[in-house]
């Protein structure tokens, strides 16, 4: 499973990533994205509510002291993982 990373700014300040659901074939992608986006970036446990149809995508930035994230999926529930 891999995410695509686009190049950092000159700056060097303010690091950029973005994963998609396109970017697996469709017998992947719900898994790659538990993991990637769930486990590895949120902590979250995903449930989508149709999974054959599951569509979703985000792009995270982290600078110095400040992470922001956006994205948008479809329908899913979603819980806290545990430790």
């Amino acid at each position: 499973m891999s995410a695509q990373a686009p190049p950092d700014p000159p700056n060097g300040n303010v690091s950029t990533f973005r994963v998609s659901t396109r970017a697996f074939a469709k017998r992947e992608r719900l898994t790659a994205w538990r993991e990637i986006f769930g486990r590895t970036v949120c902590n979250l446990d995903i449930d989508p509510v149709t999974a054959d149809r599951f569509s979703s995508e985000a792009t995270g930035w982290r600078l110095p002291g400040l992470g922001l994230l956006t994205g948008a999926t479809s329908a899913c529930g979603s819980r806290m993982r545990g430790n």
